[in-house]
């Protein structure tokens, strides 16, 4: 049933001043409910599954829902996800806000990977009543991740096989992290700490400009640039490497 209401907030001149309708909230909750993409649940104080929105039944393909109501929630993860389940529904019991990020199948076997919240929900009085459970699909952003480091694996295992050493600049902190033979290349143990400070001091008085400008234009532009630099090693020896600096996303 729609509520109706009378507008004299605005001026005469701009509304006809008539009853206006206002949507059914109900109505509209159910509407928004449905079309989110995430699973949305309502547990009892135990875990068990008493409702899925129609999107949480679509993302989780639940062709009847009424097969699994009562079941409990934490059963449709495996392994350490099963486990986590069970931590954020006693985490959420508690008042607190339960969250895990976890493997699980859809009802028609689908694999995905997920990102859940579980929050308490209250009675009028203030008392725990149910519990709220949110599952938004992440696998996109989980195969990515996967194949970014797949790809770095590989990179690594390269680089190792050529005897080509490398370093990761972090743009945002200036931490440095080597690899044991960039280390090496630069006269160090692969126990040793080695800084970007260290590497600029490595390299020969009348080559650090021109290694330090190399890499700010990496910085700066997000072009590629190499050169070769003369490097003092800390055992009074010299050496020459070749830098290539890229950025890395």
């Amino acid at each position: 049933m729609c509520i109706r209401d009378r507008v004299s907030a605005l001026p005469k001149d701009s509304v006809d001043q008539t009853l206006i309708p206002v949507c059914d909230l109900d109505s509209l909750l159910r509407t928004l409910l449905g079309s989110s993409g995430d699973c949305i649940k309502i547990l009892d104080l135990d875990g068990n599954l008493i409702f899925m929105t129609e999107g949480g039944q679509r993302v989780m393909e639940v062709t009847d829902f009424g097969a699994i109501k009562g079941c409990p929630w934490p059963d449709f993860w495996q392994d350490q996800g099963n486990i986590d389940a069970r931590e954020a529904v006693k985490t959420a019991r508690a008042g607190k806000i339960g969250r895990f990020q976890g493997y699980a199948t859809t009802m028609a076997g689908t694999p995905k990977w997920w990102d859940v919240t579980v929050t308490l929900i209250r009675d009028a009085d203030g008392k725990p009543d149910r519990l709220l459970s949110v599952s938004r699909d992440i696998t996109a952003n989980r195969l990515a991740d996967e194949a970014l480091k797949s790809s770095e694996h590989r990179l690594r295992m390269a680089l190792d096989a050529g005897r080509l050493g490398h370093w990761d600049l972090d743009l945002a902190t200036g931490a440095m992290t080597a690899s044991a033979i960039c280390k090496t290349n630069f006269g160090r143990a692969s126990s040793d700490d080695f800084s970007y400070e260290d590497l600029r001091a490595a390299s020969a008085p009348e080559h650090r400009p021109r290694m330090q400008a190399s890499v700010e234009r990496t910085m700066a532009t997000g072009t590629e640039q190499d050169g070769e630099y003369r490097i003092a090693k800390p055992n009074g020896t010299s050496g020459w490497v070749l830098i290539l600096s890229l950025i890395h996303i």
